[in-house]
């Protein structure tokens, strides 16, 4: 199964593609250390809040449903 991390403050984009959960988490602790978010929040993790995760068979479906726009955004 493969999982979409997806941002929320930015337009519901999604920001990666991930195999594992593992991976994703990873990811997201890293990202305190190479994402401008000091600015807009007052600690990392208000600004991990914003992320969630869809798996890949939600994914499908919904690009079945609505077309491949949803791979890039999921609103």
């Amino acid at each position: 199964m493969t999982y979409f991390l997806i941002d929320g403050m930015n337009n519901n984009k999604v920001s990666n593609e991930f195999n594992t959960m593992g991976e994703l988490n990873t990811y997201l602790d890293n990202k305190e250390f190479n994402e401008n978010w000091e600015c807009e929040y007052e600690t990392f993790a208000d600004y991990k809040d914003e992320f969630f995760v869809i798996d890949s068979i939600e994914m499908e479906k919904e690009v079945r449903e609505f077309g491949s726009r949803k791979r890039n955004y999921w609103n």
